[in-house]
């Protein structure tokens, strides 16, 4: 039942994680990184897909999918991997970065970072003595 799920709806899923890796081509100079990540988690999801078929076919049980689904979390998760490279906050000051850093910047520094401006803080005591 589940392995019938994935055969039908994973493609899709696929198919988006593609056109997303088709949209980083166009910043190439700035995702080379992340765009390599996007291919290796499409490849994780096809190889996932096939398995889910394979069980289908062979109408087995659906409990074969956990160690494929455990083996493809460990692949994609460990070390500076395919999902790592796509963090939500700053590397330098901790701020929440756009959908647009998050996609096409290897860099994960927001624009006040990477341009080298420091970031406000919105707590930050002003000495008002001039020495």
């Amino acid at each position: 039942m589940l392995s019938q799920w994935i055969v039908e709806y994973l493609q899709w899923v696929f198919l988006l994680i593609l056109l997303l890796n088709l949209a980083q081509r166009r910043q190439y100079e700035t995702a080379a990184r992340k765009r390599l990540a996007t291919l290796y988690i499409a490849a994780g999801l096809i190889l996932f897909y096939a398995v889910a078929h394979v069980i289908r076919l062979l109408e087995i049980s659906d409990w074969w999918l956990l160690p494929t689904g455990v083996a493809l979390v460990f692949a994609l998760t460990r070390g500076e991997s395919a999902v790592r490279a796509f963090r939500l906050y700053c590397r330098g000051c901790g701020s929440r970065l756009s959908l647009a850093s998050i996609v096409y910047q290897d860099s994960n520094l927001c624009s006040d970072c990477r341009f080298g401006e420091p970031p406000e803080t919105p707590y930050e005591e002003v000495d008002e003595r001039k020495d």
